[in-house]
């Protein structure tokens, strides 16, 4: 999505109104095999839901608020980059594999 407006929209309409149901299951039915592939391939942990996945989502779209399209794409990456690390503090393999929190 490349729209803050839409994402906005998406995030505070109920998630019970009908009208969005068949768009909703949609997008749940695309991801479920991507996310079953990497759960298969030890990429994604066991106990993540497609649920998991809408509410990801929603927090990146935060990074839609970026006023130029490579603002939004550095944005996107920089919080790609925290969700696949997390917050934890860089240790030594991470510093052994150049792998490193930035803020390019």
């Amino acid at each position: 999505m490349r729209s803050p407006a839409v994402s906005d929209y998406w995030r505070i309409t109920s998630l019970k109104d009908p009208r969005f149901a068949p768009a909703r299951q949609q997008i749940r039915d695309a991801f479920a095999p991507t996310l079953a592939r990497a759960q298969a391939h030890g990429l994604v942990r066991p106990d993540v839901q497609i649920r998991d996945l809408s509410l990801l989502s929603g927090m990146l779209g935060a990074a839609l608020r970026g006023p130029t399209d490579a603002e939004r794409r550095r944005l996107v990456r920089q919080a790609l980059d925290i969700v696949r690390r997390g917050l934890r503090p860089e240790t030594e393999a991470d510093a052994d594999t150049g792998t490193k929190l930035r803020a390019d």
